[in-house]
């Protein structure tokens, strides 16, 4: 079974966990503007909650971060 990515993700560059969970934000926001202009489509709608997931798991890696937890491999 593969690890959850909150415990992958290198969580000594705070800095670029930031950079992603922007990034990501971004990508969810324009998704849902898409949706909003064109209406419901399955695609997008499984991408965004693709995006979501790994979002949420960005933020908990930057909460392991900011407590300076220790994840796999460390």
């Amino acid at each position: 079974m593969k690890p959850l990515l909150r415990y992958t993700i290198d969580i000594s560059k705070i800095d670029l966990i930031n950079m992603e969970i922007t990034a990501l934000e971004n990508m969810i926001s324009q998704y849902e503007l898409w949706i909003e202009k064109n209406g419901p489509y399955e695609y997008v709608q499984e991408r965004i909650s693709h995006l979501k997931n790994t979002l949420a798991e960005h933020l908990i890696a930057r909460e392991f971060s900011k407590e300076d937890a220790r994840t796999y491999g460390d």
